[in-house]
């Protein structure tokens, strides 16, 4: 009876010993769950960063792309806005009813420019030009280059061959002032330009030229003006100018024809080669 009583006191006392053990168990597994929630909890914003997709540098590219067009169209904004505002100072207030009249200031001078190539032997002419520079006449640009010896004589191609790389040109230059009418009677009809730039041009012979500068000499309202003769070397570029200052409007302005030449003679001293850059300064005719 006794040994039942002891084994019934050891059986509780173990009862007693596993159920305490089961409870510090759970309690530890309690507390390890808490911490597990709260590291869990404390790593969320990581975890949530690396679940975004990454950025590519495409992306990266187009957000700037878009940046910078958005600063251009605040910058453009902007400057709109000023000239906006200047315009509004300047304009002048039109009567109800009526548009505005344009502001319009015209250039007291008027510029004509040519530029050619062009490829001739000596004694023979150049024309270019043909600019409308006064109502019912055109202004042509006859250029004429010759070889000269370091005296200043003429001489033949012949004379050149084998120097052609220290051969002196000389280059006469005129201006003529033809009336449109006369145009035919020269020969001149296909060498006009449209406008204040010209790219027309025309070669002449030795006898062609002659008889033009007869022709021009006796037809009425012709003007010509010869600009002094300039002497350089082959592949040496010069410049011819007639020029008068003039004070219009209080501005100074340098008026009358610059003409500028680069020579360059061909290999077999034949001909010349010429570059040619012109232009005439007129003062506008005022209404």
């Amino acid at each position: 009876m006794k040994k039942v009583r002891l084994f019934l006191l050891g059986l509780f006392a173990l009862t007693l010993l596993v159920v305490y053990w089961q409870r510090q168990t759970i309690e530890r597994l309690r507390n390890e769950n808490t911490g597990l929630h709260n590291r869990i909890s404390a790593l969320e914003p990581f975890r949530s960063e690396k679940t975004r997709p990454p950025e590519t540098e495409g992306d990266s590219a187009e957000l700037a792309r878009l940046r910078n067009e958005h600063s251009e169209l605040l910058r453009l904004r902007g400057e709109t806005a000023v000239l906006r505002a200047q315009l509004k100072s300047k304009g002048t207030k039109a009567k109800p009813g009526e548009e505005p009249a344009p502001t319009t200031t015209e250039s007291p001078v008027k510029i004509f420019t040519a530029k050619v190539d062009a490829e001739l032997p000596p004694r023979q002419t150049l024309v270019t030009g043909g600019w409308p520079t006064t109502d019912g006449k055109r202004t042509f640009l006859l250029i004429e280059p010759t070889f000269v010896d370091p005296a200043g004589n003429e001489i033949t191609p012949d004379g050149v061959r084998g120097a052609a790389g220290n051969t002196q040109i000389t280059l006469q230059t005129r201006f003529a002032e033809v009336p449109e009418e006369s145009l035919q009677i020269l020969g001149l009809n296909n060498v006009k330009s449209a406008d204040h730039e010209s790219s027309a041009q025309l070669v002449l012979t030795k006898e062609q030229s002659e008889l033009l500068f007869k022709t021009l000499e006796k037809l009425a309202g012709v003007e010509v003006l010869s600009a002094p003769r300039i002497t350089t070397v082959n592949g040496r570029q010069a410049q011819v100018s007639v020029m008068d200052e003039k004070t219009i409007d209080a501005q100074v302005y340098h008026l009358g024809p610059t003409v500028d030449v680069l020579p360059q003679v061909t290999p077999d001293g034949r001909s010349i080669k010429l570059s040619v850059g012109a232009s005439i300064t007129r003062e506008t005719i005022r209404k």
